[in-house]
């Protein structure tokens, strides 16, 4: 009874959240009509919470299917196709995104439990969401509607840490990648991917001349082009998504760096194969 009555508190959060408001590290997917999108990767490793309808993950490994009540832990830089497909007329999931400072401030105090856990075997799999990780969701959401500051808000983020360990289901958060220049730059980008960037001044702010950044990403089998591009979809499908922007898609697609909504338009169709005006109707 106590774990239902927290399950509809989620499930209000996220109905209710408002979509003009941007809260980092925090969001939602919310459809009336299934979403297929393609090509999906993240700079950070993620969990997704189901809330209502089934998430369908496919890559070159396997096809999943999660549903609500589970939850799955998406690691950092690997594609997915992803299809959100409601039921009872809509779909909803929770996001959560961990910084690579949250993970390590864990990895510091909890070594000997991360150990433990990390001895068990490594899977991409749906799991049940139990109270205790339940708990401390709703526990980051109370602190985040109470305003808190953002020091005590990374103590829930710890909260939500430890208890996915302690559940047997964080083991994948902590097989960080070894840093790379790619993922330098993409951090760079996602700071503003409106901005007029350039070779020139992402290499100053790394310290690199501009040869060797050109270098280093081609030894990374990417360029700086593609991972601008990157960044300004990325940001688009998370603006259309989660419903934050419902104004025209020119208007969106200057948010992205983009001053042709038609360029914009057929990019990421071609990133995410759907239409950007075609995601949008799907959303609430």
């Amino acid at each position: 009874m106590i774990a239902q009555s927290k399950w509809q508190n989620l499930k209000r959060w996220v109905q209710q959240a408002e979509p003009n408001e941007r809260i980092l590290g925090l969001g939602y997917v919310r459809c009336v009509s299934a979403q297929q999108i393609r090509d999906l990767q993240s700079q950070h490793n993620f969990l997704v919470i189901i809330v209502q309808g089934t998430k369908w993950i496919s890559s070159s490994c396997s096809d999943i299917a999660v549903k609500a009540g589970q939850g799955i832990v998406f690691p950092a830089h690997v594609n997915f196709t992803i299809t959100n497909t409601p039921k009872d007329g809509a779909f909803y999931a929770l996001v959560l995104f961990f910084t690579p400072e949250q993970i390590s401030s864990v990895q510091q105090q909890y070594g000997k439990i991360l150990q433990q856990s990390q001895a068990k075997k490594q899977t991409f799999m749906p799991f049940t969401v139990d109270e205790t990780v339940l708990s401390a969701v709703l526990h980051l959401l109370d602190a985040y509607q109470s305003g808190l500051a953002p020091a005590l808000l990374d103590h829930r983020y710890t909260e939500i840490l430890l208890s996915l360990l302690l559940s047997g289901h964080g083991n994948s958060l902590f097989q960080l990648p070894q840093s790379k220049w790619s993922d330098k730059v993409s951090q760079l980008f996602s700071l503003d991917p409106a901005f007029d960037w350039s070779v020139a001044n992402v290499s100053a702010r790394l310290n690199l001349s501009e040869t060797t950044l050109s270098r280093r990403l081609k030894e990374e089998q990417t360029s700086f082009r593609q991972l601008l591009v990157d960044a300004r979809l990325g940001h688009g499908l998370h603006l259309l998504q989660s419903g934050i922007e419902k104004r025209p898609i020119a208007f969106v697609s200057e948010l992205c760096g983009y001053q042709s909504a038609s360029t914009f338009s057929a990019k990421f169709k071609q990133r995410f194969g759907m239409l950007p005006s075609e995601l949008q109707k799907t959303v609430i």
